[in-house]
C-alpha cells in the first residue's frame, strides 16, 4: 500500500511538472504552408505532428529543445513569426540555456530588430561566454546599432581571453588594423 501511495503521488508531481511546463508556453500555430514547396511543407508538417504527438511525455528542458527544433524547421522554411513563437517557448521552458537565447537573436536580426537582436545576444553571453559565436553575433548587431566602442571592447575581450587559439592568433593582427579605422579615419 505503501509503494502505490508513492507511485501515485510522483504520477501526481509529473502531471503538476507537464501543466506547469505548458502554463510557460505561448500556444504554437499552425502555419499556412500551401505557399511552400511540397517536400517542405511535408517536412514540416511530419515534424510538427511528431512533436505534437510526444511534447505531451516530455520535461522542460527537452521540450524546451522541442520547440527550438521546430522553431529552427519554421526559420529555414522562412515563416518567421512561428519560429519566433517556438524559440521563444524553448527560452521560457529552458531560461538557462543560452543557444535558444541565441537563436532568437539571429531571428530578430533577420526580421530587422537590431535592438531584440542586441537583448538577445547579451542575455546569451550573460550565460555563455565560451560560444564565440554570441560575441560576433552581437558584435555586429552594436556596430549596426552604432555603438562602435562597445563592439571594440566585446571583441577586443573575446580575443584576450582566448590569444592562444590559432585562429586568434591571425584574427588578433586583422582585429588590431580594423580597430585603427575609426569613422572620421574612414570618411577621409
Amino acid at each position: 500500500m505503501n509503494n502505490l501511495l508513492k507511485l501515485c503521488c510522483l504520477l501526481m508531481l509529473a502531471g503538476v511538472a507537464t501543466a506547469h511546463a505548458e502554463a510557460l508556453v505561448k500556444p504554437l500555430p499552425n502555419p499556412d504552408l500551401s505557399k511552400l514547396p511540397a517536400d517542405v511543407a511535408k517536412q514540416l508538417k511530419d515534424a510538427r505532428a511528431e512533436f505534437d504527438k510526444d511534447k505531451v511525455n516530455m520535461e522542460a528542458e527537452v521540450l524546451g529543445a522541442g520547440y527550438a527544433q521546430l522553431g529552427a524547421l519554421y526559420f529555414r522554411a522562412g515563416l518567421l513569426d512561428v519560429a519566433d513563437l517556438a524559440f521563444y517557448d524553448a527560452t521560457q521552458l529552458a531560461p538557462k540555456d543560452a543557444r535558444w537565447l541565441y537563436l532568437r537573436g539571429v531571428l530578430a536580426n533577420a526580421q530587422k530588430r537590431a535592438a531584440d537582436a542586441r537583448a538577445n545576444f547579451e542575455a546569451a553571453l550573460a550565460l555563455d561566454q565560451d560560444y564565440l559565436p554570441i560575441r560576433y553575433r552581437l558584435a555586429d548587431t552594436l556596430i549596426e546599432l552604432g555603438d562602435l566602442a562597445g563592439a571594440h571592447n566585446l571583441l577586443d575581450a573575446a580575443f584576450a581571453q582566448r590569444r592562444t587559439l590559432p585562429c586568434c592568433r591571425r584574427c588578433s593582427a586583422v582585429w588590431k588594423f580594423a580597430s585603427s579605422v575609426t569613422p572620421t579615419r574612414l570618411r577621409t
